[in-house]
């Protein structure tokens, strides 16, 4: 399944690297169907917390409440998750945290919003704690069965076929003071300040596994752009895919050159390179030193 969805494209041992949202839903639904479960989500809420979401998603639990922790998900949302929208309004004495999926609707935008309720669900359980539940929750879906399991029992309001996810509590949770975060004293986390497309692509470059080389066609297929699209929008950005891919090649190979005894030919292969001639070339053009002269004058 892995395979079929594409994934193994991606190295996911990397905690600042990006894997496509597109393809780990198809796996996700491929389980789902395999399965024969009704919703992923709803039958594994555990399993999905913003906790386990990474470096990334464990980094927002520094902040000492809950309020700030949803400033930093909205403000270093482009680092989580490309797939929604997030935001945050006050009523009076209520407080509404709102998502919206983003994309057209279809199987796996449904598994994207269930996936989405049990981290939000779980972060803010982190704050109220284990039996806590919402005032209300809005749903865009017609039907709560999906989310059964997953909302549990509650002395709480559901509507159906609103235009946005929406859940709703008492204001004075946002300012409740959260539990210590649990990272590692040497976790280092690279929230980068923008969501540029050419740092998303660039994630994307970093995080492709031993072997594998992303192109164009790779990009424009997991991002939903067209290739013109994609472009026009690098060059705002004033950059180009080549040279984005040879920026990170270059990384790559330097990283490789200095830190292991690979033969040029060992780290054209690890860098998806059918043939050494072609790595050097590209190297070469880099950094204007052929890698074995480059790793000598190291």
């Amino acid at each position: 399944m892995i395979k079929k969805s594409k994934l193994d494209q991606y190295d996911f041992s990397n905690p600042n690297g990006f894997i496509p949202s597109s393809y780990l839903y198809q796996f996700l639904e491929q389980i789902q169907h395999s399965q024969g479960l009704y919703s992923i989500a709803g039958e594994f809420f555990n399993d999905f917390t913003l906790k386990g979401a990474g470096d990334y998603g464990a980094g927002l639990f520094v902040q000492p409440n809950l309020m700030q922790l949803v400033q930093g998900g909205i403000k270093f949302q482009h680092v989580l998750r490309t797939d929604q929208a997030l935001d945050y309004k006050i009523n009076g004495n209520t407080f509404e945290f709102i998502f919206q999926m983003i994309g057209k609707p279809s199987k796996q935008k449904t598994l994207q919003e269930d996936i989405a309720f049990a981290q939000t669900l779980d972060t803010f359980r982190h704050a109220g704690g284990e039996g806590w539940y919402p005032s209300e929750i809005h749903l865009t879906t017609k039907s709560v069965k999906r989310l059964e399991k997953l909302l549990g029992p509650g002395d709480y309001k559901i509507y159906c076929n609103q235009p946005v996810n929406k859940i709703v509590f008492p204001l004075d949770l946002a300012f409740k003071e959260l539990m210590p975060n649990t990272l590692t004293k040497n976790t280092h986390i690279d929230f980068d300040t923008n969501g540029l497309l050419s740092n998303q692509i660039t994630r994307l470059l970093q995080n492709a596994s031993e072997g594998i080389q992303l192109n164009l066609n790779n990009i424009i297929e997991i991002s939903n752009l067209s290739g013109r699209t994609l472009s026009r929008r690098l060059a705002e950005e004033g950059v180009t895919f080549n040279q984005l891919a040879s920026n990170v090649m270059f990384s790559k190979a330097t990283h490789l050159l200095t830190s292991t005894n690979f033969s040029v030919k060992e780290i054209a292969q690890h860098l998806g390179y059918s043939e050494s001639p072609s790595f050097v070339r590209a190297f070469k053009k880099s950094s204007s030193l052929t890698p074995e002269l480059f790793r000598a004058q190291c």
